[in-house]
């Protein structure tokens, strides 16, 4: 028999499948608004928090204490920075239930086409806590390289700075130059 986190996970995981049908980044406001909705019965309405791979400083996010339809609306934000695509492909890898505890862990996987972008595969982990039937909010984390604008691309694969730059850097400081 499964418990409550059990059976919200498995709406979350049918909503989700239903929705990866359509395509990241091109979906009208009308199709947005419906994926808001169908989601909404899932999530507390208020006092959530919400987070998307919150240490990258460019498409990450990470709120407190803030609405449902404050995080929807930031991801569809980080979404739009990350540009058009088209996806193809996705399944969920695997899903963790913990009754006891109240949480689900949600592992995703999903591709697009190379239309708009390079084609990549990535995968995401998804947590959520769960009480009466509802999740406060979700905190995802996955390899978001293949997200980023491309100008961010450019910076993320520029070599580090040389420990030469550096002393040479610290010299002139120190020598007044800087």
């Amino acid at each position: 028999m499964a418990g409550p986190v059990k059976e919200w996970a498995d709406k979350y995981e049918e909503l989700t499948y239903k929705m990866s049908a359509h395509s990241f980044g091109l979906l009208s406001n009308e199709e947005k608004m419906k994926t808001i909705s169908a989601y909404s019965s899932l999530f507390n309405s208020k006092g959530i928090d919400c987070s998307f791979d919150p240490y990258n400083p460019i498409i990450g996010y990470n709120l407190k204490d803030t609405t449902y339809e404050k995080c929807v609306m930031t991801h569809y934000a980080m979404i739009q920075k990350a540009g058009k695509m088209e996806a193809n492909r996705f399944s969920v890898v695997d899903t963790i239930v913990d009754e006891e505890e109240s949480k689900a862990a949600i592992f995703l996987e999903f591709g697009n086409t190379g239309r708009f972008r390079d084609k990549f595969t990535m995968r995401l982990a998804f947590r959520m806590k769960i009480s009466d039937g509802k999740a406060n909010g979700w905190h995802a984390v996955g390899d978001s390289y293949n997200l980023l604008p491309k100008e961010a691309e450019t910076l993320a694969v520029q070599a580090p700075s040389t420990g030469a730059h550096m002393v040479l850097g610290a010299a002139l400081l120190g020598l007044g130059f800087w």
